[in-house]
């Protein structure tokens, strides 16, 4: 993946978290029949939360040109850091994947 489209993601990622806990907090925070689900919609927002902090401190490494194009070295840093940015990312989708799944249920 490009570090621009991961920089597309993650921006995407934060803001429908943003808008998710939100939503915990107007919507179902004071409800005790979704205790539970803010519980469980809480831990995933976590797990995402770390995920993507990591992924931002990895990309704010980075050192780009005039040219908006990363450095030579900041290429070669992340072609060394590739396995594990990989995993993150692995890791980040996942998550997300089950974080869509729990709001999918919730619209059945």
């Amino acid at each position: 993946m490009t570090v621009g489209a991961l920089l597309g993601q993650l921006s995407t990622l934060k803001a429908a978290l943003g808008q998710i806990a939100k939503w915990i907090e107007t919507s179902l925070v004071d409800s005790i029949q979704h205790h539970q689900l803010v519980i469980d919609l809480g831990a995933s927002l976590d797990s995402c939360s770390i995920l993507v902090s990591v992924m931002d401190g990895y990309l704010s490494e980075l050192d780009w040109d005039e040219s908006n194009s990363l450095t030579f070295e900041s290429r070669t840093r992340s072609v060394l850091q590739d396995g594990s940015m990989k995993e993150f990312i692995s890791h980040l989708s996942h998550q997300s994947i089950a974080l869509n799944l729990l709001l999918t249920a919730l619209n059945w």
